[in-house]
């Protein structure tokens, strides 16, 4: 993520800041990092937010993944299939999947899809068993390139719309309270 003050962020774990950047994690085994952005979006007011993500090269030696989350009071870290956000309460997470846990890889079963997706999560929860969020495949995104991730939020219709790369055409769109 671009760092508009270094400042406005609280970083934990294995999260640091290199020039403008926010790097979650390094890229070495079974690190974890979270970055909590210190000012509230008003949500009362329409936001659009663009971030460059990174997601390594290593696909099937890669990591779990990472959460955009929107939440009342910050969390700690959560490793591997939690994906930071697991057990956050009062919580909505914009969730970049890369590891299938679906019974069959290391993890427990969270109906993963064996692609790499991006979902809504709720409350905490990274189980997708009996979910009616959207979810929404996406081609390898641990190809050595950087991503560009747009979360729009648009107040009148309360709907949030989560764009990979095509910044026209949203991946997901998700509308509740």
């Amino acid at each position: 993520a671009w760092a508009q003050d270094t400042g406005d962020w609280t970083l934990v774990g294995s999260a640091s800041l290199d020039g403008e950047n926010v790097v979650i994690t390094p890229d070495e085994g079974e690190k974890i990092g979270a970055a909590w952005y210190a000012k509230p979006i008003d949500l009362s007011r329409d936001a659009d937010l663009r971030f460059r993500v990174y997601l390594g090269d290593k696909d099937e030696e890669g990591a779990d993944g990472l959460t955009f989350i929107l939440a009342a009071e910050q969390g700690g870290t959560d490793s591997g299939q939690g994906l930071g956000y697991q057990g956050i309460e009062k919580s909505l997470a914009i969730e970049i999947d890369t590891y299938p846990n679906d019974g069959e890889h290391l993890g427990d079963d969270l109906a993963d899809p064996a692609a790499d997706h991006v979902t809504i999560d709720i409350d905490g929860s990274v189980d997708h068993h009996d979910s009616d969020r959207p979810l929404a495949e996406l081609d390898n995104i641990e190809d050595g390139q950087e991503h560009v991730l747009r979360i729009q939020w648009v107040a009148a219709e309360r709907t949030l719309r989560v764009f990979i790369d095509d910044m026209e055409t949203p991946r997901i769109e998700y509308g509740a309270d």
